[in-house]
């Protein structure tokens, strides 16, 4: 812009200044970088931007060749889409000297469902079958779940398998039914939605189900600041019944998942399944989780040991992070100090003790299938001391698994040491924030006469005892954490495995052998020691 104004001056040296004129040079508008194709999976979200030079430009974004009302930024952003938004995007620059369009930008947006890509027959070794689908970008460092389920009239279904794809694979998944020879004819059919997992299936001979229950103790009130409320949620997983046409469970709450900024997986479990047929006697694991932590922070080891068998029990504590209660109400934990913790925590497990006394006896579900003389406990971080205490000081309490347990403010644990047996894993170095935890779990191991274990793991740190092995989340652990990786993975693999072996020993006199020396099996195992 310039500024001009006429000076008039006459002989008599009278002079005259006309008023300021301003001079404004508008440049075209012209685009520097044009929108570029988008390749999008079906309900994720798409964004086109421009970039563009010239005086004060104005912005309109174009649908194939309508406008979209109020997109007239630089940037557009479609949120969710769907079939109906494929196809082709230009944007319109203008300003008082001209106009310009960009090039076409095309949208393709990709189908996430699931199928069957192929059925063959392989003469008595039965029928091979090929299924195939898309994943969301979101969703490629985890697995999908492609559920089987099979006919001989499509009226009459059960379920065949549940086929588990790792993301990051191309290859088509295939599974050969050998069953078919004792039937005229068979069908086949599978969830055409994508369901995806974060974590691995459980290992063991049956299903999953899982159950929450609201406990009340009337004793306490005031829980998680609210005045009338003495009420917390539990989660039990039990061995199930396979149902054909249910879909695996949610991991986690979607207001639960929301929050902690979790993406949205469905876990290996089924809500409210029918208990195993004929299993009764079930032993029973309690679980405490980390401080600040929540009752399904640990949903893999929960699953795995109900697919073998076992009934686990996990309560929400009143330091939990946040909890759903009914009604979808999300409420916030109370930030506690271990000391303040502990009696709270080990009320809690003994109302869950009492509460499963009642279930065994009445429960449409639970009834007459609990064994209640073989309960073990299990425990990571601050839920590790509070495993070891309980089980020291309740007889009910056979065994407790102790996962990178914080026990500095467990004074009388330490003194006195557990006197029953316990394995203790422990992660490679100390939480960079802490430091003593190690010596302080050697402290309790050595207090122990016999039936006592004690490891560390190559590759886990504090946080890989939890979800963390597993899902990438926005969390901001302490420092020296780091998000998972596959050391983290193949340690949770260990720790699973040296679970059950452990919980079998002890709750069902099974010995597997594997706690002579996991490091002969699990190479990430070192630092071993036995009692």
């Amino acid at each position: 812009m310039s500024q001009l104004a006429v000076v008039v001056t006459e002989f008599g040296g009278l002079s005259a200044i006309s008023a300021v004129a301003r001079l404004y040079v508008i440049v075209p508008p012209s685009i520097t970088v044009p929108p570029t194709n988008q390749i999008v999976d079906v309900g994720n979200a798409a964004m086109f931007t421009v970039q563009a030079s010239g005086t004060a430009p104005l912005y309109q974004w174009r649908f194939n060749d309508a406008n979209v009302p109020g997109k007239t930024n630089t940037s557009l952003v479609l949120p969710n889409v769907g079939y109906t938004n494929a196809g082709g995007y230009t944007v319109l620059v203008t300003n008082a000297a001209g106009s310009v369009t960009s090039c076409v930008a095309t949208l393709t947006v990709v189908p996430t469902l699931h199928g069957f890509s192929g059925i063959k027959a392989l003469g008595d070794e039965g029928i091979l079958l090929s299924l195939t689908g898309s994943v969301r970008t979101l969703f490629m460092p985890y697995f999908d779940l492609y559920p089987v389920e099979t006919s001989t009239n499509l009226a009459d279904w059960t379920r065949l398998t549940t086929l588990l794809r790792t993301n990051t694979a191309t290859n088509t998944l295939t599974y050969i039914d050998r069953d078919t020879t004792n039937f005229d004819k068979r069908f086949y059919r599978t969830f055409t939605n994508q369901l995806p997992a974060a974590i691995p299936k459980p290992t063991g001979p049956y299903a999953v189900g899982r159950l929450s229950r609201l406990l009340t103790d009337p004793s306490r009130t005031n829980r998680y600041n609210i005045p009338t409320n003495s009420s917390f949620m539990v989660t039990i997983w039990h061995p199930a019944k396979a149902e054909a046409g249910v879909f695996p469970t949610d991991y986690m709450e979607k207001r639960l998942a929301t929050f902690i900024q979790i993406p949205y997986f469905v876990c290996h479990s089924y809500s409210n399944a029918p208990f195993a047929d004929g299993l009764t006697n079930c032993p029973v694991i309690i679980y405490s989780h980390g401080a600040g932590g929540y009752r399904v922070e640990n949903t893999e080891k929960a699953e795995e040991m109900a697919s073998h068998g076992y009934v686990v029990v996990s309560v929400d504590h009143e330091d939990c992070g946040a909890t759903v209660l009914p009604g979808e109400n999300l409420v916030l934990g109370l930030v506690l100090s271990p000391f303040t913790a502990l009696p709270s925590r080990l009320r809690d497990i003994q109302v869950v003790m009492d509460t499963l006394s009642q279930l065994d006896a009445s429960d449409p579900k639970l009834a007459g299938r609990l064994n209640l003389g073989c309960v073990g406990i299990l425990g990571w971080s601050r839920g590790g001391g509070v495993a070891g205490e309980i089980c020291r000081v309740d007889d009910r309490f056979k065994a407790a698994v102790l996962f990178a347990p914080a026990l500095y403010w467990a004074t009388n644990l330490l003194r006195t040491g557990v006197g029953k047996p316990f394995v203790c894993m422990v992660e490679s170095r100390d939480p960079g924030l802490y430091s003593g935890w190690r010596v302080d779990s050697e402290s309790l191991f050595n207090k122990a006469t016999q039936d006592a274990f004690w490891f560390q793991i190559q590759g886990a740190l504090h946080y890989t005892f939890s979800q963390n092995a597993w899902i990438i989340n926005n969390e901001q652990p302490p420092v020296g954490e780091s998000v998972p990786t596959a050391a983290t993975r193949s340690a949770a693999v260990t720790m699973r495995a040296c679970m059950l072996s452990f919980f079998n020993k002890y709750l069902r006199n099974e010995d597997d052998h594997l706690l002579d020396d996991p490091s002969t099996v699990y190479t990430n195992v070192y630092n071993f020691s036995r009692k």
